[in-house]
């Protein structure tokens, strides 16, 4: 009999407890029904604290409604003008309730209002997300476009139709997770959407580049050559294409695209600067030169190719004085030619970079070329000057 009362007594206390968390799940609701009532800010609080009491009690923790209320109310939290300060941690812990419902919710009881919820949500991780984006934090963007992409699949995994492809939470997450370094995490987004067969050029040419970095160099080619077939009129694709295979040093080829490329775009000053490094790199000088002398004509502020002009003079006078200093003691005619020759070309270098200095006056290969040819022409006041800079540098 004794053991009897001891076993009741046990059975009357976790009976209580049950109910006592139950309450809580009750209060949550009467709470939140409270703030949606009469717009309380203090009871969308407390209802927040009711059902965290309930989600963490092994009675109410298993139960598909607590979790289905605790998403209702931090949604609430979410939508609260007073309470904006804790939108980010609501959104987050609304998304993750319903979630959570839609696991334990084996009836079904709550479906319906939860993917409606999860749905109401991608407006704001999305917004969230392009937040991130536009703060430059490309690596906490991918994670709210992931999580969209995720919340889809739960979506799709509860309704009897599936929705269409989210192209746009695709597009940014790939992106995102592409700026972030996230190359596999890119590359799996930008493969979903390929073998969707959407190849629009930003998919064609997110894989390009991630299979080249990969060091899949033909699977990279041959989506560069399809996104050139599909997209003929892209100057961005043609100009990846040129510096592809400038890099792989096709540079005939690179020079027949870089034509096509100008009489598309004539004012565009980096197609002259590209079209000048690949005639530069097979020595044609009077080629590069014009088409270096093009692009500053339509950028006058353009460094890189005042700098090259520089470097075809600078370097045939290097060049030159590579031979003055192999000829024997009995060759003084031919060194004297040579000194005048490499001198000249050293003057016409300095223009140029003396333009560039202009523009950059940091640049140390700068500064270095202009303390050289000072030297070479006897300006040595000047050559100590850039010397100076140098050491300041």
């Amino acid at each position: 009999m004794k053991i009897s009362l001891i076993l009741t007594a046990v059975l009357f206390i976790s009976t209580v407890t049950a109910n006592a968390q139950n309450s809580k799940v009750v209060a949550a609701w009467n709470y939140l029904t409270e703030f949606q009532r009469d717009g309380s800010e203090e009871a969308i609080l407390k209802a927040r604290e009711a059902i965290n009491e309930a989600t963490t009690h092994e009675k109410t923790m298993a139960n598909a409604k607590t979790w289905n209320y605790k998403g209702m109310i931090e949604l609430a939290i979410l939508g609260s003008e007073a309470h904006q300060d804790l939108a980010p941690e609501a959104m987050k812990a609304a998304t993750e309730a319903f979630e959570k419902s839609i696991e334990l919710d084996t009836k079904k009881r709550f479906k319906d209002d939860n993917v409606q919820n999860l749905r109401f949500l991608i407006n704001s991780i999305y917004t969230s997300g392009s937040d991130f984006y536009n703060a430059k934090d490309y690596k906490s963007a991918y994670g709210e476009f992931s999580q969209i992409l995720e919340i889809r699949d739960l979506i799709d995994a509860n309704t009897k139709k599936a929705e269409p492809m989210d192209t746009a939470s695709l597009q940014a997450g790939a992106i995102c997770a592409q700026n972030a370094g996230l190359d596999d995490e890119a590359m799996t987004l930008y493969q979903k959407m390929y073998d969707a067969n959407i190849k629009e050029d930003y998919v064609l040419k997110g894989l390009s580049g991630l299979n080249k970095k990969a060091g899949n160099d033909a699977k990279a080619k041959a989506l560069r050559e399809e996104a050139r077939a599909l997209f003929p009129d892209n100057q961005g694709l043609l100009i990846d294409e040129i510096n592809e295979m400038l890099t792989a040093g096709e540079n005939e080829a690179a020079m027949n695209l870089l034509e096509e490329a100008i009489a598309n775009e004539p004012d565009k000053a980096e197609l002259h600067f590209a079209l000048g490094s690949a005639k530069d790199t097979q020595k044609d000088y009077e080629g590069a030169r014009a088409a270096y002398e093009k692009a500053v004509e339509l950028n006058p502020d353009y460094f890189d190719a005042y700098y090259n002009l520089g470097a075809i003079y600078y370097n045939q006078a290097a060049e030159i004085t590579k031979k003055m200093n192999e000829l024997g003691l009995d060759e003084q005619d031919a060194y004297d030619k040579y000194q005048v020759e490499s001198v000249e070309l050293f003057k016409t270098a300095l223009p140029f970079f003396e333009k560039g200095h202009n523009i950059n006056k940091t640049d140390r290969n700068t500064l270095i070329a202009l303390k050289e040819i000072y030297a070479k022409t006897g300006d040595f006041e000047n050559s100590n000057a850039m010397k100076a800079l140098l050491e300041t540098e």
